[in-house]
């Protein structure tokens, strides 16, 4: 069991103001879902009234994991994701990075890899949760691939 932090006051905007927790659980799992995540299967998510969202689920290797703690994580409301994900196989784990004001992927890229150039693979990393490069915003977690 790992938790990780999430800004809770940034991200998708699903919750609705009387949403209790089973609403908020299902809430979270069908839009996890919805990234239709390759390699990541029976994906359940519980939240409680603290802002934690527990996630269950198997995941093909650690990338698909990230990919789902990140959606996960990326709900504005949810504060912690309690990583209970199964990993069927080995690989290596990338990084996390909160986004500050004024960030841009390329800027992230340079600081990550030396080349701003590089922003793609950052891109890439965190599809289909970004569909544009350009639309990224202060307290979103990215995931950043080992260089």
């Amino acid at each position: 069991m790992s938790l990780f932090s999430f800004f809770k006051e940034a991200g998708e905007k699903i919750f609705g103001a009387s949403d209790n927790n089973t609403d908020r659980g299902k809430k979270v799992t069908a839009h996890v879902r919805s990234y239709n995540i390759p390699g990541a299967t029976d994906i359940q998510v519980d939240c409680n009234e603290d802002g934690v969202a527990t996630v269950t689920g198997e995941c093909e290797s650690p990338q698909v994991k990230q990919m789902v703690l990140t959606a996960t994580g990326n709900i504005e409301g949810v504060k912690e994701v309690n990583d209970k994900l199964k990993v069927r196989s080995s690989g290596k784990e990338a990084d996390f990075y909160a986004v500050q004001k004024g960030d841009t992927l390329s800027k992230i890229a340079e600081k990550y890899y030396n080349d701003a150039s590089k922003y793609t693979i950052i891109f890439e990393a965190n599809k289909p949760m970004l569909t544009d490069p350009d639309k990224i915003y202060p307290g979103q977690t990215l995931i950043i691939p080992k260089a």
